[in-house]
This record gives C-alpha cells, structure tokens and sequence, in this order.
C-alpha cells in the first residue's frame, strides 16, 4: 500500500514540535492510516536523491559545492567563539564606548553619573517617605512587630527546661536594656525580682572570629548598666548540663 502521507507529507502543525502532541483521536486516525503502508520505490529514490550529499547535522556531511562556499566565505576568519574583530571594527567599537562605558569596571561619563546619583536621590526618598507612612500606621507596627518575635532555640529550650521558674525566657523581644554601647540589648533570659540576665550562646553563631558579642565585652557593658550576665555555651548545655546547673545555682546565690 502506498505511503498515505507521500514525501513530506506531514504538513506544519501536524509534527511533533518541540514536546507538543496530537489529540488521542488525531493519533487514532494517524494510526488507522499508516496500517500497513510502505513508501513505494519512487518515493524511495526521490527521498535518497533529496538527501544524498546534502546531509548537514547530526553528523551528516554537506556537498563539495557547499564546502568550497562556506569555506571562501569564511576565509581568514577565526571560527565564532575564538574570531577577532578587524582592526577597523575594533576601532569604531573603541571610539563608541569611549567615555561611556559603565560596565565591567569601565567608567560612566560625569553626565551619566550625574543623572544616576539624582535617580538613586530620588528613590532614596520615595522609600523613606513610604516607610515613614508605613510606621506611622499602628496596625502595620504591631504586624511587624509580630512578625520579628524570636522563638526559642533548641539549647535555649532544654535551658529553659533545666533551670528554675525564677529565670524567664525574654528572647523573644521582650525585655530590652540599651547599654553603654549605644545599642539596645535583648538578653535571652531574666532572673525574677534580680538584676541578673543569662545570654546562651550558639556555637557557630558565636565562633571565635565573627566578633558577634564578645563574651567579656558583653559582661562588662551589662556590669556598666547594673547588671550581672551569666554566659552560658551551647555545647555546654549538650555535653556538660550538670556543669551548667551548678554555674546557674551559683549565678542566682552570688551577691
């Protein structure tokens, strides 16, 4: 049986492009059609003499003719990726960036840069304005506020757990001190009815070289302030969590 098709009988539309497929009852009836067909000899030859020679991907090869064109085309040029530019495009390339040229470390002219600084002066104080309406509205504050309340940590919990009522969980932003640094302070714990605070500090947080609340810096500002700081490590808690009950029983006695 003949091919039903015929050589490129598939028309734009009816191919398989790019992912997409046909109904299921256009691939019925594409079924029902291609039962049993067979390209006949004509179409064969036609088929083979449409591509003999001019086979140019998937490994495929192009004509001599085709060859000896693209190669006079492509005469003393380097290939896409490594080619240069000849000296005449080099230089009308050079002269259209000179002087304007704000990418990649290059520098823009002083107009240029005139014009981004009064944009940016701009857009500093469309925002400031917006976030002065926006923290002018008590709902939005009290949302926001909400929203930055800080949960316990894992160490912060099973401390928590371990010591005595009289030392409360104020980490969430609840309790604020500004010290001599010229910040304000949340220690992460409050004895009752005392001047005294417990800071926890995580071990990666805190590691040595982030500067992040220096353990005796800390207990020197809060001393400034009237207050005794307690600083207890994470891994401290893990390993070692009758060390830590000791130091806080003393911590609570000590004078």
């Amino acid at each position: 049986m003949p091919n039903p098709f015929g050589i490129g009988g598939f028309k734009k539309g009816n191919k398989l492009w790019l992912g997409m497929h046909h109904s299921q009852e256009t691939k019925n009836k594409l079924s029902e059609l291609r039962k049993g067909s067979k390209l006949t000899p004509e179409q064969k030859a036609k088929l083979s003499m449409a591509l003999r020679g001019n086979q140019n991907t998937l490994g495929y090869r192009h004509t001599e003719g085709t060859k000896k064109k693209m190669s006079a085309a492509h005469k003393g040029k380097r290939p896409f990726l490594n080619r240069r530019h000849t000296k005449e495009a080099r230089e009308k390339i050079s002269a259209g960036l000179r002087g304007n040229k704000n990418t990649l470390g290059h520098k823009a002219t002083t107009e240029t840069r005139i014009k981004l600084s009064k944009s940016h002066i701009k857009i500093k104080d469309k925002l400031s304005k917006i976030a002065k309406e926006l923290w002018s509205n008590p709902i939005y504050i009290e949302k926001t506020i909400k929203a930055l309340e800080r949960r316990p940590t894992l160490p912060e919990r099973i401390f928590n757990e371990m010591t005595p009522r009289s030392i409360r969980y104020v980490g969430n932003r609840a309790w604020w001190q500004k010290l001599n640094d010229g910040h304000r302070h949340n220690p992460d714990f409050k004895v009752t009815g005392q001047n005294k605070v417990i800071e926890i500090f995580g071990d990666y947080y805190h590691r040595p070289g982030t500067k992040k609340d220096d353990p005796q810096k800390l207990i020197s500002l809060y001393a400034q302030a009237g207050f005794d700081c307690l600083i207890v490590w994470e891994k401290e808690i893990y390993r070692r969590p009758e060390q830590v009950l000791e130091r806080v029983n003393n911590f609570l006695i000590r004078q």
